[in-house]
């Protein structure tokens, strides 16, 4: 194995280590150094098809391709990337990770591009600035917890549609999806869908995508 495959075989291995102790300045540090070789890593070594799944679900839900989207934890623009594919074509993003940041903004498909830490919330946008918000692959041990659907949903428009997604390993015990009907039932969203499929098809594991209405 080639230093560069091993290094990035640790980044993977230590973020599903990652529990609910781990530091927002650890996750920082990690993704930083990762970033050079992040999307090699994740794409053609791990075969990571979460991007593609959420951007799918967001097109078979939302018709005006023009629609304004914030993608919360762009990283280094996987999903923008895939939300482009799929027609979209005004997109923001936002990442606790400069250096993710700067890779994301190499591709040209971003707006604008803002640094941001919703473990110590706001994102510095208006409530309801946009009309649609993605978060593809931050909610981790180690990421964010449920906790910060909120500040999600905060920014995007009454009306309108919101994609988050989580794996297995953060999943196992359904907190996600209780705090998603906790959401609903305080008025705050309708549920429009929770899909169960693949995440990273090289380690077999599998993730969920959800998709909800702001109300």
């Amino acid at each position: 194995m080639s230093k560069t495959n091993s290094e990035n075989k640790q980044f993977i291995d230590l973020s599903y280590q990652w529990t609910e102790t781990t530091t927002t300045e650890e996750v920082r540090d990690a993704y930083n150094l990762w970033a050079a070789s992040y999307d090699e890593n994740l794409i053609k070594d791990l075969d990571y098809v979460m991007p593609s799944r959420a951007a799918d679900t967001l097109a078979g839900a939302v018709a005006d391709r023009a629609v304004t989207i914030l993608d919360v934890g762009c990283g280094t623009g996987l999903s923008g990337a895939a939300l482009t594919r799929v027609g979209f074509t005004t997109i923001d993003g936002c990442d606790i990770s400069t250096e993710m940041l700067k890779r994301a903004g190499e591709l040209n498909i971003y707006g604008n591009l803002m640094e941001a830490n919703l473990v110590a919330p706001p994102i510095a946008v208006e409530s309801g600035a946009y009309d649609a918000a993605t978060a593809v692959g931050v909610f981790s041990h180690g990421h964010l917890d449920v906790d910060a659907t909120e500040e999600v949903i905060r920014v995007v428009k009454p009306g309108g549609t919101v994609v988050m997604t989580t794996n297995d390993h953060f999943e196992d015990d359904g907190k996600m999806q209780r705090k998603l009907n906790q959401l609903e039932q305080r008025g705050l969203i309708k549920m429009l869908s929770a899909e169960h499929g693949e995440h990273l098809k090289a380690k077999n594991i599998g993730g969920w995508v959800f998709l909800m209405e702001k109300l």
